[in-house]
C-alpha cells in the first residue's frame, strides 16, 4: 500500500501534467487543468447527472449560436459551452487547422455580447 504523502503527490503530479488534445476538422484543441478544486467541483457536479451536464453543455453552444452568434462555427460554439462549464478549471488552447501554432483561448464578452477570443499573451 502506498503512503498517503506518495499518493497525494502523485495526483498533484497529475493535475500540474495531464492534458487532453481533440482534433477536429476546425482546429487541434488542447487542455489542461487550472485549477484542480474547481476541476474536481465541475467533475463532481458532472458525476450526479452525467445526461444532465451534457444537456447543459448542447444547450449551451446552442444558445451562443442562436442568440449570440450566428455566424459561430460549430468549433466556436462548442468552445463556448466548454469554457462556460469548465472556464475556471480549465485552460484551453487552439491550433488552426494545419497548424502547430497553439493560442488560448477563453469566454468573455464584447460590449456585453459573449464571445470566445483569443487571449494575448505578453512576448
Amino acid at each position: 500500500m502506498m503512503p498517503p504523502y506518495e499518493l497525494e503527490s502523485s495526483i498533484g503530479f497529475y493535475y500540474d501534467n495531464v492534458s487532453v488534445t481533440i482534433v477536429t476538422k476546425s482546429g487541434t484543441y488542447v487542455a489542461t487543468i487550472k485549477n484542480s478544486i474547481e476541476y474536481n467541483k465541475s467533475f463532481r457536479e458532472y458525476s450526479k447527472n452525467r445526461e444532465a451536464y451534457r444537456d447543459q453543455y448542447r444547450a449551451l453552444a446552442g444558445t451562443y449560436r442562436e442568440e449570440f452568434n450566428i455566424n459561430a462555427t460549430e468549433g466556436e460554439a462548442t468552445m463556448f459551452a466548454l469554457l462556460a462549464q469548465l472556464g475556471k478549471s480549465i485552460n484551453l488552447y487552439k491550433a488552426q487547422p494545419g497548424s502547430t501554432e497553439f493560442k488560448p483561448v477563453e469566454a468573455g464578452t464584447l460590449n456585453g455580447t459573449p464571445i470566445v477570443r483569443d487571449i494575448n499573451c505578453p512576448q
